[in-house]
């Protein structure tokens, strides 16, 4: 009789213990689950980089264009970075990043000098569009050195990016390239949908009803046998 009685308390307990994580559950997936990033690739969206002339104002806020140039040491240059997607829905860009490709420009001086920028911010960009960051600023430091080999020479970068999916506006239309995942985007977590807190809700409602049920009944038995 007293294993039934333990066996029947440690069900009481794991069956209170399962309705309390199921809540906790409930109350974190109820405001939304934050979507895994989205990496820079073929399937997601690319990035290319373009070195212009920094304006004369030193302003790189609006941008640069004109023709393209190279790097010269100590002059300042206007870095833009183009994000292209492949994605049918619109995404937002957070980060970029330019790091030299060791894969084709192996450390020397020249490449010890260089000071890259990185992008932290919120680029929106369009389904299946483009769009492109304000200048950033480059440079090729002068090292009041010999730098004749410096001088207009290519370097090559390797880009690397993160995005997240824009929130879907309520009534969007299927992605009609994709109908089977309206977003148009790899599956990368998100908010659970009302159904879906609805039944976990109810699952978890039933859980405690049970735990408690279960508690106030091994406490009537308790005292029965006591008294």
């Amino acid at each position: 009789m007293s294993r039934l009685v333990e066996l029947a308390a440690d069900t009481r307990r794991l069956v209170l213990l399962l309705g309390v994580v199921l809540v906790a559950v409930l109350l974190q997936g109820g405001s939304g689950a934050t979507p895994l990033a989205l990496r820079a690739g073929p399937a997601t969206f690319t990035i290319s980089s373009r070195i212009f002339q920094a304006p004369s104002d030193g302003d790189l806020s609006q941008g640069c264009s004109g023709p393209t140039v190279t790097l010269n040491p100590g002059v300042g240059r206007c870095l833009v970075l183009q994000v292209d997607s492949s994605l049918g829905r619109p995404i937002r860009v957070v980060a970029l990043s330019v790091a030299l490709d060791p894969s084709k420009d192996q450390p020397d001086l020249c490449t010890s000098q260089l000071v890259l920028p990185q992008y932290r911010g919120e680029l929106l960009v369009p389904a299946q569009g483009r769009a492109r960051t304000a200048g950033l600023p480059i440079l090729l430091r002068n090292t009041r050195t010999d730098q004749d080999a410096c001088q207009g020479r290519v370097f090559h970068f390797r880009l690397t990016g993160t995005a997240l999916a824009v929130p879907t506006e309520p009534g969007e239309p299927t992605d009609p390239a994709n109908p089977s995942n309206p977003s148009g985007l790899p599956d990368t977590g998100s908010p659970f949908a009302a159904s879906s807190l609805g039944k976990l809700a109810a699952g978890a409602l039933g859980l405690v009803v049970t735990g408690v049920t279960l508690v106030l009944v091994g406490r009537r038995r308790r005292e029965g046998v006591t008294s």
